[in-house]
């Protein structure tokens, strides 16, 4: 009775042993969540140059990045259950890790036109401009947070 358990017990150790290289995935994640908090942290002090410091500003950038995550990895996971068996895991996340980076590389220039619709938006229609600015925050970061958030179930 006793080898049995034993038995099992080397089993279960064996399936919970880490893949080869798989420390090295691991990492890549590890890193690429750092360097999404570091992105959330420099769309949050973007945002308050362009609303002064605000709880609205810290509020919108939040709900921006916390939902374009939310939707990617929906998005994501639905896709993968699809084409699970077409889908390569690693050249994915190098995609998504791609398009964060070119968004990232982007939203400057982004702020920029978000800052000269809001004058322009606020000069015409000053109800309409926190609006305005909410839709378009949310717009401007949606490519880099949906892929961030997409590159999470990539590794499930």
């Amino acid at each position: 009775m006793r080898g049995g358990a034993d038995e099992r017990m080397r089993e279960t150790r064996s399936a919970h042993r880490p893949r080869p290289g798989a420390l090295w995935l691991h990492a890549m994640v590890l890193v690429g969540g750092l360097a999404a908090l570091s992105w959330e942290n420099v769309w949050q002090l973007r945002t308050s140059l362009a609303l002064g410091g605000s709880a609205l500003g810290t509020a919108l950038t939040l709900a921006a990045t916390m939902g374009g995550m939310t939707v990617g990895a929906l998005a994501a996971g639905s896709l993968l259950r699809k084409r699970a068996e077409t889908v390569r895991p690693l050249r994915l996340y190098g995609g998504l890790e791609a398009v964060i980076g070119v968004a990232g590389l982007l939203l400057p220039l982004g702020f920029s036109l978000l800052e000269t619709l809001d004058t322009w938006v606020y000069a015409r229609l000053p109800d309409a401009a926190p609006t305005v600015h909410a839709l378009g925050l949310a717009l401007l970061l949606a490519p880099a947070t949906a892929a961030m958030g997409a590159s999470v179930p990539v590794f499930q």
